[in-house]
């Protein structure tokens, strides 16, 4: 039986691209499927190309009240959150369009992948940022991940921070994840007290992401070697069911990050991926019939155009830890 009758292809380049508008306005309003970075930082609309984007991280404290009342100034810091255009368009041959039922049927799924792309696009502006945010300033001036962040931002005298370990582990240890979860857990706030902290995903590309999720899922592990106990006795496992691991597509290498995504839905988001929305006419462009592109090659074509900002925000609910 063939992909499309006759009577199910387009009876004309209007018509093909009437199906066109109607299948990217459904797949726009169903949106993407969710993926590692929605589901921890939704995109947020942005009212320009450029945006500044204030940082503030107010952490209340009582102290025992002396006769003299105390205020703290509402101090913030700002990042820049510039867009830059991205596109991607299909074309194809009207006699294709009202002849042939693959052309058709490709045509018809097109619009689908293109809205799968453009949050594609998002995770990989995301990915690329933390695969570098050793060696990227944040709004405390240490980088993103660092052995050295403030306390608190504005008083260079206050105590200091980590969120990054540079000497490699491996999370099917429990030792090293033990010692890694306790280290996020002792960030502090602004105050020096901690935080609050408890984290919760873990981050990993495809190398590790098999075994870390095995040994996560696992009853029993082994708890040696220790003095007297032999690598071979097996334990209950007290991070089974703990942790979520979630699979980062295009995340390379061993390295892992550490998440407590209940820290980032109180406010505290590591990221975030901003999305410019401009006139139609901008986002989406149609090379139709009476283009100078149809009279050329006697095909129509459609582009759509997107701006996207990915920056990196607050540190302290994320931690990267160098992988074994």
């Amino acid at each position: 039986m063939p992909l499309y009758t006759i009577e199910q292809l387009p009876s004309s380049s209007y018509a093909a691209i009437l199906e066109w508008d109607n299948r990217y306005d459904s797949a726009l309003k169903a949106g993407p499927a969710p993926t590692w970075r929605s589901e921890l930082v939704p995109t947020i609309p942005l009212g320009s190309p450029d945006t500044r984007f204030p940082i503030s991280i107010i952490t209340a404290k009582y102290r025992e009240f002396e006769g003299e009342h105390r205020f703290r100034d509402i101090q913030d810091k700002t990042v820049d959150v510039k867009t830059l255009e991205y596109d991607a368009g299909y074309e194809e041959s009207v006699l294709n369009l009202t002849t042939n039922p693959f052309a058709a049927s490709r045509w018809s799924a097109a619009p689908s992948r293109l809205v799968a792309a453009d949050s594609r696009k998002q995770d990989e502006l995301v990915r690329q940022l933390l695969a570098v945010g050793t060696t990227t300033p944040c709004y405390d001036g240490a980088n993103f991940f660092d052995t050295q962040h403030l306390a608190n931002p504005f008083d260079p005298k206050s105590l200091t921070w980590s969120n990054y370990q540079p000497v490699a582990k491996d999370f099917t240890v429990l030792g090293d994840l033990q010692g890694e979860v306790t280290a996020m857990m002792s960030v502090p706030d602004e105050n020096g007290d901690e935080l609050g902290v408890d984290p919760d995903t873990i981050l990993v590309g495809t190398a590790r992401y098999r075994k870390v999720s095995d040994f996560l899922n696992q009853s029993l592990i082994a708890s040696g070697p220790t003095a007297g106990v032999p690598a071979a006795v097996t334990t209950d496992n007290p991070y089974k069911g703990k942790f979520k691991p979630v699979h980062v597509p295009g995340w390379a290498g061993n390295d892992m990050l550490l998440v407590d995504s209940k820290l980032i839905a109180a406010g505290y988001e590591p990221f975030t991926c901003g999305r410019f929305e401009p006139s139609a006419d901008l986002a989406n462009r149609w090379f139709d019939t009476s283009s100078d592109y149809f009279k050329k090659s006697g095909k129509i074509a459609f582009t759509s155009h997107i701006w996207l900002a990915a920056v990196l925000l607050f540190p302290h609910a994320i931690r990267y830890v160098k992988g074994a």
